[in-house]
């Protein structure tokens, strides 16, 4: 489907904004953001929200980006760094 909105400058500016820092195009982002603000009627089954997610591009929305070559270890990483920090922070507490 296809919509021609009419923006004010500001709304089409910070439109632009988020989507280059999310690294995604403005359809994309606003595809999202209707999606999100309609949400589906209720899912029966994983599949189908899995199939959901993929069609409003949710799942796969980071692909390419280059910072998060492996977005599973790159978590990790910030989880036990995280880790780490708190426990330097239980140490210097006692």
């Amino acid at each position: 489907m296809t919509i021609t909105i009419d923006l004010p400058m500001e709304i089409e500016s910070r439109l632009a904004e988020e989507a280059k820092a999310a690294n995604i195009s403005q359809e994309l982002l606003v595809s999202q953001l209707i999606a999100m603000y309609l949400p589906p009627t209720e899912k029966s089954t994983g599949a189908e929200v899995v199939a959901y997610w993929k069609q409003i591009g949710l799942i796969g929305m980071w692909a390419d980006r280059e910072d998060m070559k492996d977005s599973t270890v790159w978590v990790q990483r910030q989880r036990d760094n995280r880790a780490e920090q708190s426990r330097q922070m239980l140490r210097e507490l006692k």
